[in-house]
């Protein structure tokens, strides 16, 4: 491609960029769409385009549309820079520490040659061992994405379709397990939303406890490994990827595990084991993280390096805390009450098979500029009325808001999938494309096999 086309290319996305959000400005405002939301999806718009088309670094992104908030007066300089004060930042700064140590000492190596031995040593092996592991420790969903990382790298696989299939794959298992492996956040998240909604209508609390969840959900437990199976089709490389004779001969080729790589593995089971606990101790994840990775450089281990820490995408980071403020920020104008506004009159009197699709779509429109939390926070409570009010349970509005937080587009919607995009082995436009195929199937999957389930247990 010749670099007049490219700077073609480049050119039209800058127009863009610019000329949509002020397409966005010149739209009128009303009691419901007010000067501020109008504003807010403005400058959204635009730095969700500058990170789309990757025109610039992910930093100036989410700095930009932080600061620009403060200058609008949509937020005080305190409630967008507050996004730092959140522990998915610090969390992932930890983890991504972890992860240089542990590469940089062959521990991370070991394990996925470990891994790529136990499922056979081929592409689809990995993705279901990797499905299945994702799974059983979604409660660590980012040492689950950090593993698939480190076999991407163990299979020397750079940017392009085959490493998206396995970090994808293992990021959809790890964001889905918690409809039917305890975590909990998940279920907390779920039972307090409900019984908000339910108070709210004034209404007695419904259980959205563990038992219930899983049996709610059962059919789901098959949904990750449908996606799983798509993806190892569409992005399965071209070339055998080795074997196990051969991982077993790379593996025989590290030699003995030195003391440095003993350390490494005895901190990172140490924060595994944490991570487990949470539910015993009552302590954030984030201490895990933060505290294991600061251990590596304290007298005993001493085997972290300052290039371990300088290492670290702080522009991603800094991008992190911009999608945090977007979700703040839309808090602050309104922007899920007028959602709620316009869907409701659309949404009511609609068949229960139908509502509960459109109450996905409605929840994945609105996760595009809203945080998961607070779209299950606004959204619940007149979704759940019109449920009601149809002599539904409110259990399929609840489940349907917690599918929609991960049916996404954009990785940038979900801290799991922006950390797996990170790792700069994934391209944006593969990314969306791949993650509009499970969307799909997401939608499907919801129509065809949840709705029915759901109406049989009597919850429709």
């Amino acid at each position: 491609m010749s670099a007049i086309s490219i700077d073609k290319k480049s050119t039209i996305k800058w127009i863009l960029c610019f000329l949509l959000p002020i397409l966005i400005l010149l739209i009128p405002t009303n009691e419901a769409f007010t000067g501020q939301i109008r504003l807010f999806l403005a400058i959204t718009l635009w730095s969700v385009l500058l990170f789309i088309f990757e025109l610039v670094d992910t930093a100036v992104a989410g700095v930009s549309v932080m600061f620009l908030y403060c200058f609008s007066g949509i937020l005080t300089f305190q409630q967008a820079v507050g996004a730092w004060a959140n522990t998915t930042i610090w969390m992932v700064f930890g983890c991504l520490i972890l992860i240089n140590i542990m590469q940089r000492t062959n521990v991370l190596k070991r394990i996925a040659y470990n891994l790529l031995i136990l499922t056979g040593g081929t592409y689809f092996g990995i993705i279901m061992g990797l499905t299945i592991f994702g799974i059983l420790f979604g409660t660590i969903s980012l040492a689950c994405v950090a593993l698939a990382f480190g076999i991407c790298k163990a299979l020397n696989l750079g940017k392009g379709k085959a490493a998206a299939g396995i970090l994808l794959a293992t990021t959809i298992a790890v964001t889905s397990s918690g409809d039917f492996v305890f975590t909990a956040v998940g279920v907390g998240v779920s039972g307090t939303v409900a019984n908000l909604a339910l108070t709210a209508m004034n209404l007695p609390n419904v259980p959205v406890d563990y038992v219930h969840t899983f049996l709610h959900n059962i059919p789901w437990v098959a949904y990750p490994f449908i996606t799983s199976f798509l993806l190892a089709k569409l992005c399965a490389p071209k070339e055998n990827i080795g074997g196990k004779e051969h991982f077993r001969k790379l593996k025989a080729e590290l030699g003995p595990m030195s003391g440095a790589e003993k350390k490494a593995l005895a901190i990172f089971i140490a924060v595994m084991v944490y991570a487990f606990t949470t539910v015993i101790h009552g302590l954030d994840l984030v201490y895990g993280f933060i505290f294991g990775s600061m251990l590596f450089f304290f007298p005993g281990f001493k085997i972290g390096t300052k290039e371990d820490i300088t290492s670290v995408n702080i522009g991603m980071l800094m991008f992190i805390a911009g999608c945090i403020s977007i979700g703040t920020a839309a808090t602050a104008v309104g922007i899920g009450d007028l959602i709620a506004e316009i869907a409701t009159p659309v949404l009511a009197n609609r068949s229960g098979g139908f509502f509960v699709f459109l109450t996905l779509l409605l929840g994945a429109l609105a996760n595009i500029v809203m945080t998961p939390v607070a779209l299950m926070s606004v959204l619940a409570v007149p979704l759940s009325q019109i449920a009601v009010n149809m002599d539904m349970t409110v259990y399929p509005v609840i489940y349907a808001l917690k599918h929609a937080c991960t049916t996404i587009i954009f990785p940038y919607e979900n801290t799991t999938f922006l950390f797996a995009y990170a790792f700069g082995l994934i391209d944006m436009k593969l990314f969306m494309k791949l993650m509009a195929v499970m969307c799909i199937a997401e939608f499907i999957f919801m129509l065809c096999v949840g709705v029915p389930f759901w109406t049989f247990l009597g919850l429709m």
